[in-house]
């Protein structure tokens, strides 16, 4: 995440103004919603979503919403005993998405969809793209990027 204000600082005032575990979600298209821990939403205050469940990686057909939990969380301690009496979930592994489905049901889980720029580095392309658009945020590098880029697209 690229943002003025940090994505975790984003999801801690939340926490802070509520006393609630916070998860930071994105909207992702339809195709990419089996990528994903999807959350359910319950109601919505703005970019602050209350969370009634989540769903790991379902199939389009399945998702409750296309609102989708991109790795940034804010959790208490108490996630630990509930990931210690699970059993494995989808693929066989334990899913902190089941672990936080579990909060949701208690009614303390709620979703922020977060402020900035998202760059996912699951794959090839978008590290690539998260490496390029940092490094040249910064004066020391942007000379050495447009050579190299430069270098890079120049015929041979």
């Amino acid at each position: 995440m690229n943002s003025s204000t940090p994505a975790i600082r984003q999801m801690m005032n939340v926490y802070e103004a509520t006393a609630k575990q916070v998860v930071g979600v994105r909207t992702v298209e339809e195709q990419d919603v089996s990528k994903y821990g999807i959350i359910e939403s319950s109601r919505q205050n703005g970019l602050i979503h209350e969370v009634g469940g989540l769903v790991e990686k379902p199939s389009p057909a399945d998702a409750p919403s296309r609102q989708a939990v991109i790795g940034r969380y804010v959790l208490e301690p108490s996630i630990f005993s509930i990931l210690g009496n699970m059993s494995t979930g989808a693929g066989g592994e334990y899913q902190l998405t089941d672990a936080l489905h579990q909060v949701a049901l208690q009614n303390q889980l709620l979703a922020l969809e977060l402020e900035g720029t998202r760059y996912n580095i699951d794959d090839k392309a978008g590290y690539l793209e998260a490496v390029l658009h940092m490094g040249m945020q910064h004066e020391d590098l942007r000379p050495m990027l447009d050579s190299m880029i430069r270098e890079a697209l120049a015929p041979r």
